[in-house]
């Protein structure tokens, strides 16, 4: 199991390396944990790299969590109405 500790802020800076790093873990059946504890501001950027991470994370049959996700982060995805894709509901 990994787990990668989101940056305070998911922005277009932020993404190209995010997304190399959560690509790397995401093996087949691999287990990752995207820690949301952290975010501040998660722009539309930030929201489709977690959108992608979660169907990388189905086609190579692994399993993506998003846990601690800060106040911040679920706004953004309730916002943008995607909070019930990436399990942000509550």
């Amino acid at each position: 199991m990994t787990t990668i500790s989101l940056p305070a802020s998911i922005d277009r800076r932020a993404v190209p390396g995010l997304a190399a790093e959560i690509s790397d873990a995401l093996s087949k059946g691999a287990t990752l944990t995207l820690d949301g504890s952290a975010v501040q501001q998660a722009g539309q950027i930030g929201l489709q790299l977690l959108l992608s991470a979660s169907k990388t994370a189905a086609q190579r049959e692994a399993r993506l969590d998003l846990a601690n996700a800060s106040d911040a982060l679920r706004a953004a995805a309730r916002t943008s109405g995607v909070a019930h894709i990436l399990n942000l509901e509550a």
